[in-house]
């Protein structure tokens, strides 16, 4: 049996791009030793905050929508940041996104938990590339849509998958 590690990098370990090593050394630990890793990742540090405020000046009309893809944009952010120094070192990764496995939330686009995942579609991505790097924060809804999962919402996404089979280890704590 393969194993399969969850690793949750939140904003008090990537406080800014200058923190990205501590996650790659970490992922290229678990890497070396032939297990898939799903690294679940949040904004840098205030990038969250940030995002919020911008929202409520740039958006209109308070769109629920619109707002809750603006803010998950810190999430995708360091999700690029990581892929980029993961692949300058020579390890096999790529961002999946909520979208790309179907991770469902239920509530408000700005309020909701995550439902479901697609295990089987997650399983056919590991099987091209054993480092993934979900953004946290955000699922989508039954219409596709973005939908977050409210302050602390990386820890549910990271918590989503924590099965028998997966360890999860919560790097903010490490």
């Amino acid at each position: 049996m393969i194993d399969i590690e969850v690793l949750k990098f939140g904003s008090s370990v990537l406080r800014s791009p200058d923190d990205l090593p501590v996650a790659v050394d970490e992922i290229y630990r678990r890497w070396r030793l032939d297990c898939k890793v799903l690294a679940v990742v949040s904004a840098f540090e205030g990038v969250t905050d940030q995002l919020i405020r911008e929202a409520k000046d740039l958006i209109a009309t308070p769109e629920a929508g619109a707002t809750a893809a603006y803010i998950a944009q810190g999430e995708q952010r360091t999700a690029a940041l990581l892929l980029g120094s993961l692949v300058r070192c020579g390890i096999p990764a790529r961002v999946v996104e909520p979208r790309d496995i179907s991770l469902l939330a239920a509530g408000s686009p700005l309020e909701s938990a995550p439902v479901s995942v697609d295990l089987t579609a997650l399983g056919r991505i590991w099987n091209r590339c054993p480092v993934l790097i979900l953004p946290g924060f955000y699922g989508v809804d039954s219409q596709g849509c973005t939908a977050l999962f409210g302050r602390g919402g990386s820890d549910l996404s990271a918590c989503s998958w924590h099965r028998s089979w997966v360890w999860f280890v919560d790097c903010s704590r490490t």
